[in-house]
């Protein structure tokens, strides 16, 4: 048995990582004979494990470097590790260059995300928009502005957070912002529209086509987008370094 250098543990002499703490081991080199023969009886000590880097259960931007260099199904030694150890970063997504995900998976992934965001945007809007009727009704400027600034900041929030997750379940290296984007794009140009066509046609039973104004469009392009983008942006520099 052999302890371990960061947190005293006990491993087996072949532990390559902790069990506890996941500290990486390296044997020592044995170093270079001094001339002269030993003196007789007197054993030569035993090489002792030194440590080679540390790296905490979930510390994601490690194991994110290391499947990139090894990308692959069955991941580097130290995702084996750490997968394996109690507590440790088991539910981390594998990244998409090592499962090689196809477009379709990276279409469903986008438009997963971007459902459960326009859910959230028609929830928060609602939730508010009864607030700002409250406000309009009661004769409250104030508490109609607040509303209405609560609306925009909601918005965005809800639009950096879609980002956010779709970019962490890709976990695709260089391509956060696209994820986000995406996402963002999705909502605004695909479920918007759609769900509309729907509700429409189940109340008066006409189909109609949505029309998108030239200040939507730029409002989309300049501010929703980006916050989306900012989203995915930040999620692959949180997970990925």
């Amino acid at each position: 048995m052999k302890a371990c250098p960061s947190c005293g543990a006990e491993n087996p002499d072949e532990s390559t990582f902790c069990s506890l703490c996941l500290a990486r081991f390296q044997v020592a080199t044995p170093s270079a004979p001094v001339q002269g023969s030993p003196s007789p009886g007197v054993p030569e000590p035993p090489a002792q494990p030194v440590r080679e880097e540390y790296v905490s259960p979930g510390d994601y931007h490690s194991l994110a470097r290391e499947e990139y260099a090894q990308p692959g199904p069955s991941g580097s030694a130290f995702r084996s590790a750490a997968v394996s150890h109690p507590g440790a970063i088991a539910g981390a997504p594998l990244p998409s260059w090592a499962r090689q995900r196809s477009k379709t998976d990276i279409a469903l992934l986008v438009l997963k995300y971007s459902f459960i965001a326009y859910l959230l945007l028609f929830g928060v809007n609602f939730l508010i928009g009864l607030f700002i009727f409250g406000a309009a009704f009661g004769g409250s400027e104030s508490g109609f502005t607040f509303g209405v600034g609560m609306l925009y900041l909601a918005d965005a929030v809800v639009l950096i957070l879609s980002g956010f997750w779709a970019s962490r379940q890709a976990m695709h290296a260089g391509r956060g912002w696209a994820y986000g984007l995406s996402t963002v794009a999705a909502v605004v140009f695909f479920w918007e529209p759609l769900i509309s066509i729907i509700i429409v046609l189940l109340i008066s039973g006409e189909f109609f086509v949505p029309i998108f104004n030239l200040a939507g469009i730029l409002v989309a392009i300049f501010l929703y987008l980006p916050l989306g983008a900012l989203g995915g942006w930040a999620a692959e520099k949180r997970y990925m370094g």
